[in-house]
């Protein structure tokens, strides 16, 4: 990691501190300390993650927002009214994207899917446990991964078999 990104990346963890901590000395010194301990741990695995485009995680972020709460509403609902349709099962799915970064944060997006848990990563494949089978489930992963491609710049390969 250049010295220009390792400052940068310590100075963001740092300020994702203070706005979880507050910006009491005594925290943001001990806030400071792990900040360069993770980036120092981190500093190895350069080209885990790509590079972040702006406009492409903003538009993430709100469609991460908005899928987090229509699943939470869908499950709850599901929960709550003995009536809504369960068809509770298994679904493969191989990963387009290529990145191990992105694959693990494709993993761990999932489950803000309306009735969906990805239960393990294999061969380049995702485990996902889904409460209606009948749903377009596909559909939505393949969303999912083209949101994740176009926040990172990083392009999907070929679509799932």
């Amino acid at each position: 990691m250049r010295a220009r990104g390792l400052v940068g990346g310590i100075a963001a963890l740092i300020v994702a501190w203070i706005a979880i901590a507050g910006v009491d000395p005594k925290g943001v010194l001990f806030g400071a300390a792990a900040a360069v301990v993770a980036a120092a741990m981190l500093a190895p695995m350069t080209g885990f993650m790509p590079r972040p485009r702006p406009a492409g995680l903003a538009r993430f972020a709100a469609y991460f927002v908005a899928q987090s709460v229509t699943g939470g509403v869908d499950v709850a609902l599901r929960a709550l009214s003995p009536r809504m349709k369960l068809d509770p099962g298994w679904i493969r799915y191989p990963m387009r994207l290529t990145a191990p970064g992105l694959q693990a944060m494709f993993a761990d997006c999932i489950s803000l899917l309306p009735g969906t848990l990805c239960a393990r990563i294999e061969g380049g494949a995702v485990e996902v446990h889904a409460l209606d089978r009948s749903a377009d489930l596909r559909a939505s992963l393949e969303t999912l991964e083209q949101r994740l491609s176009d926040a990172f710049a990083e392009p999907v390969g070929r679509g799932p078999q």
